[in-house]
Parts: C-alpha cells; structure tokens; sequence
C-alpha cells in the first residue's frame, strides 16, 4: 500500500496512469517499505530527467516551466486544480519506475 496510495492520488488528479500505480504497487508488494521509499527517490530523478529531456527536445522548455509555475500556485494559493492542457507532453513514466526500482534494489541488496 506504500507504493500504491501515493502514486493512485496523483492518478486520480489526471497526473499519471493507472499503470504505473499498479506498477510501483507491485514494487511495494514484492520490496518492502524500504525499497518503496527509496524507489520513489530514484523514480523520481529518473522521471524529471525524462521530462526534462523531452522539454529540451520539443523545444517547449518555457512553456513547461510556466505550467509548473501555474500549477504551484493554483495548489499554493488559490487552492484549485491545473487544468492539463490536452496537448501536452507525456512520458512513459513506466520506464522511470522500473529504472528507479532497479538502482534501489541493487542499492538496498549490495549495501
């Protein structure tokens, strides 16, 4: 459940498919707390890397950059939700999980 709850509330925000929830569930499931913990950590550098990288990519830095700023502070201060716009960038937040739970387990079993 450590794996699942976190990941199902950003789901049931739009941010995230249900794919991956069930993903880093079965993470948590097979791993433990720990490895959970700390495979969110690594999931997500792996997953801002990603992002980051297709920003560059598709040349859509700035906007990107003002979408999280919107979204900071519609959270922050208005305390309403972030309308995603439909043509925006996704990545297969998938491969994050799976790279970051591999480090952390390689991590969590060699140390």
């Amino acid at each position: 459940m450590i794996g699942f709850i976190p990941l199902y509330l950003v789901f049931r925000l739009g941010g995230i498919g249900a794919g991956d929830v069930k993903l880093m569930g079965a993470v948590g499931a097979v791993g433990g707390p720990k490895l959970v913990i700390i495979s969110f950590w690594y999931t997500s550098i792996i997953g801002f890397i990603m992002a980051l990288y297709l920003l560059i990519k598709e040349k859509q830095l700035l906007e990107g950059m003002k979408l999280f700023k919107t979204a900071l502070t519609n959270i922050f201060h208005t305390k309403k939700s972030t309308i995603i716009p439909e043509k925006s960038l996704t990545i297969p937040y998938g491969i994050a999980i799976v790279i970051g739970s591999y480090i952390s387990f390689f991590l969590t079993v060699f140390n």
